[in-house]
């Protein structure tokens, strides 16, 4: 069960590999979206923002990891 390739048969390693990736790479795009509606609700609220929400918010749109990172947080309930 270990094989990737045999005989050109796609074996359930390779398919567990391919949802994980497909699992990933949807986490991430998801809490980097978070971060941009956070950042959006944040910078057009009423109330205003302070210039590190401004920077955070500026600076992950630019830098997914960083957006990814706060996506997560603010999941958790950490930001």
């Amino acid at each position: 069960m270990a094989y990737i390739k045999y005989k050109n048969k796609t074996t359930p390693l390779a398919i567990t590999w391919a949802l994980l990736m497909i699992g990933l790479f949807l986490g991430a795009s998801a809490a980097w979206l978070t971060h941009i509606f956070w950042t959006i609700k944040t910078l057009s609220s009423p109330e205003g923002s302070t210039i590190g929400q401004a920077a955070l918010g500026f600076i992950g749109a630019l830098m997914p990891p960083v957006g990814i990172l706060h996506g997560i947080a603010i999941w958790l309930g950490l930001a």
